[in-house]
């Protein structure tokens, strides 16, 4: 540990790429536009693989222009995937 990938955040308009560790401690996201965003265990509500290539967030954080819904962040993995093996690694960790 840590995982990690070359990812692309969605935002409601566009986007940015950067660097997304996934840690024994939780889940950062590192780009220009974010310096850093991270995220410890207990403060990710959702934490799900779509597939090999989309990892989706929601966390704690509430969404001002949402209602006060939980924050969401989504990511498409540039390059190598979140195969099988290591999301299976990656949750038995997490989930000791």
């Amino acid at each position: 540990m840590p995982l990690t990938f070359t990812a692309r955040h969605s935002h409601r308009i566009g986007g940015c790429s950067g660097s997304l560790p996934l840690n024994a401690w939780g889940v950062e996201f590192r780009s220009s536009e974010h310096p850093r965003l991270r995220w410890k265990l207990g403060e990710i509500r959702v934490l799900e693989r779509e597939d090999a290539r989309r990892l989706h967030i929601e966390t704690d954080e509430r969404e001002v222009l949402a209602l006060g819904k939980p924050k969401s962040y989504n990511f498409s993995l540039v390059g190598r995937p979140l195969g099988d093996q290591d999301w299976a690694r990656y949750r038995r960790l997490v989930n000791k």
